[in-house]
């Protein structure tokens, strides 16, 4: 009995040691230093972000245009990690913007992007938050759309699949069978993907 406990602590020790430092130590744009943006843009993004620019009367305003925009081309899906793995690594911009589903630190990647590229805001004007969530570490942003004072907002763009809007992130803890229930989705999926998670586990 011993011994069955010892393994089982072990292996929620390597888990959570793989979640919280490994994932953050070879995963791109999750680690514990930000990455640097690129110098050249898919030339339809360039566009967009320049677009956007123009029709924005302030950083703020810049900032939810370019989160629906954003929105709009890409999302997020939970309990995705483990069915497009090796996808988590990739972190060139073109193959990413040829894509419509990302994994959260990459929306955050493409936004953080859009941000700076804009010259409304500075890296200093984003921060870059980590939690748990679905078993996994999730990333968001926060971002500070204020002028003359500081205003700091949440941005989770991959919550906006889950119903969450611009100034919201993911909670602690989130009731995902009301995900799948609102995508009229059977709950067949949602144990497809556990299955899927433990054959790829074990």
């Amino acid at each position: 009995m011993n011994l069955i406990l010892n393994i089982i602590t072990a292996l929620i020790i390597i888990f959570f040691t793989c979640i919280f430092f490994l994932s953050r130590i070879f995963v791109p744009n999750l680690g514990f230093r930000r990455s640097r943006l690129p110098r050249e843009l898919p030339k339809e993004f360039e566009n967009a972000i320049i677009k956007i620019k123009k029709q924005s009367k302030d950083k703020e305003d810049f900032a939810k245009k370019v989160y629906i925009y954003l929105t709009k081309k890409f999302h997020g899906e939970p309990g995705r990690v483990w069915n497009d793995f090796p996808f988590l690594f990739v972190k060139n911009i073109n193959k990413l913007w040829i894509r419509t589903l990302l994994h959260c630190h990459q929306l955050n990647y493409l936004y953080r992007i859009a941000l700076v590229k804009s010259k409304l805001f500075y890296e200093k004007d984003i921060k870059i938050i980590h939690g748990f969530f679905m078993f996994n570490i999730h990333q968001y942003l926060e971002i500070n759309i204020g002028r003359l004072k500081e205003k700091w907002v949440k941005v989770d763009l991959f919550a906006k699949t889950l119903g969450f809007k611009f100034g919201q992130s993911l909670p602690k803890f989130f009731n995902v069978f009301k995900y799948w229930k609102k995508r009229k989705t059977s709950f067949f999926s949602f144990f497809s993907i556990i299955s899927h998670i433990f054959r790829r586990i074990f």
